[in-house]
């Protein structure tokens, strides 16, 4: 591991320019979002996607449409309406990157 090319492809797993893997990077998210309290509230609502898109939440198609990501089967329009007009619990948390079909290819 200590031979990767920081942003390059190391046996399949993306690394960042830190060096660290995507995978490192949702469980650090995962703890730090439990910790502070942002799951596991009604008021505060968490959607933590996989996918490996940058800036991917300024894409309209990201938010809706038939090719939009899904976390248990919710869009992003979706989760933040029904966290923003308290419908319903919205703490949707995705797998580990690279396990998300629903991931757009680019954007």
């Amino acid at each position: 591991m200590g031979s990767a090319v920081p942003g390059s492809m190391d046996g399949g797993v993306r690394r960042g320019m830190d060096g660290s893997t995507n995978a490192g990077m949702h469980g650090n998210t995962l703890s730090s979002s439990t910790s502070s309290g942002a799951q596991g509230s009604l008021r505060n609502g968490a959607l933590l996607l996989s996918c490996h898109t940058h800036c991917m939440a300024l894409a309209s198609s990201a938010w809706h449409g038939p090719g939009a990501p899904h976390v248990a089967g919710k869009t992003m329009a979706e989760a933040v309406g029904n966290w923003y007009f308290d419908r319903e619990d919205t703490n949707l948390v995705d797998c580990p990157f690279p396990c998300n079909p629903t991931c757009p290819r680019a954007m």
